[in-house]
């Protein structure tokens, strides 16, 4: 009888117990409203940095490898301490991730300079003050920066994951950008180094007939229209991005048209074509073909795929929020 239960019991925490041990893993983080730093005699209105702000906190959630506090209690502490965001240090900042009983804060700045904007973002360990990861998007429109969010959430955490004691091999493949090489794996924590050098420039419109015959480069922002007669290839559009088959190496914002369709990144708006492909979407798919890793909105199509949804396959409609 003793030997009996002995055997039921095995096959339950072979099962249980993958579930016990990510519990462990999920560091506690606090994440601080971004602050904007554009004086207002620079932009005639002000920019509400509460979008940013939740939007990081939403791809820093979407990952499962932490545990985002309460942003009410980190309210009341700043309060307490009467400190105000504007203003606040690297020590600051720690010190209300102490208080908040995180692990890790997570703050950030808006900047423009010469009609750039430039978002900055850290991770410090409150135990030791010192910067876990730090990640900057630049980009000639608010969009850009906004659709740049979810590359800053993967540098993040891959820093965080890296030196914070719980070395994950699966968690840190799945943060990599390109995982056919264990190069990638530096290339997401050194993202911050990179996006800082890099120059983004940008351009109202671009015409192309193949991916080596365009008129402007494809490592170039396309803030308009881009056609292609076959082939066209963009590091990211803010706009309509049309024609036979067109490629994203970053993000859409706006939609993407024609037959084949594919967006490294994310898709802020809507595919339409026979074929679309996409890391992550917030909008729509609509085609014969529809494929994406994470999505929150509806695929309508013959072969719809979420590989992150509720079910990953289902034809006609599939859909996941």
């Amino acid at each position: 009888m003793r030997k009996t239960m002995i055997l039921l019991a095995i096959p339950f925490l072979l099962v249980s117990a993958p579930l016990f041990a990510e519990t462990g893993t999920s560091l506690r983080v606090a994440v601080l409203d971004i602050v904007s730093r554009i004086p207002p005699d620079v932009m005639q209105t002000g920019v509400d940095t509460a979008v940013f702000s939740e939007s990081l906190l939403t791809e820093l959630v979407k990952t499962g490898q932490v545990t985002v506090l309460e942003r009410e209690g980190l309210v009341r502490i700043l309060s307490e301490q009467k400190l105000q965001l504007s203003g606040l240090t690297e020590e600051d900042a720690t010190r209300v991730g102490k208080l908040a009983g995180a692990e890790t804060v997570i703050y950030g700045s808006l900047s423009k300079l010469e009609g750039l904007y430039i978002l900055t973002v850290k991770a410090v360990d409150v135990s030791t003050g010192t910067v876990q990861a730090s990640d900057q998007e630049k980009a000639y429109t608010l969009n850009g920066v906004l659709a740049d969010i979810p590359d800053t959430a993967r540098a993040l955490i891959a820093g965080i994951v890296k030196k914070g004691g719980h070395p994950d091999t699966s968690t840190e493949s799945s943060l990599r950008q390109d995982s056919s090489s264990s190069a990638a794996a530096s290339t997401a924590v050194t993202h911050s180094a990179a996006a800082t050098e890099e120059n983004v420039r940008w351009f109202p419109l671009q015409f192309s007939l193949w991916e080596s015959l365009q008129i402007v480069p494809k490592n170039y922002d396309i803030n308009g229209f881009s056609l292609s007669c076959v082939l066209s290839a963009n590091r990211s559009v803010i706009g309509l991005d049309a024609g036979l088959a067109t490629i994203a190496e970053k993000n859409i914002v706006g939609a993407q048209l024609g037959i084949f369709e594919w967006t490294k990144g994310t898709v802020y708006g809507a595919q339409l074509g026979i074929v679309n492909i996409a890391e992550n979407v917030y909008g729509a798919q609509i085609g014969l073909v529809n494929w994406t890793e994470k999505m929150e909105g509806v695929q309508i199509g013959i072969v719809n795929i979420i590989r992150d949804g509720w079910i990953s396959f289902i034809p006609i409609v599939n859909m996941h929020f």
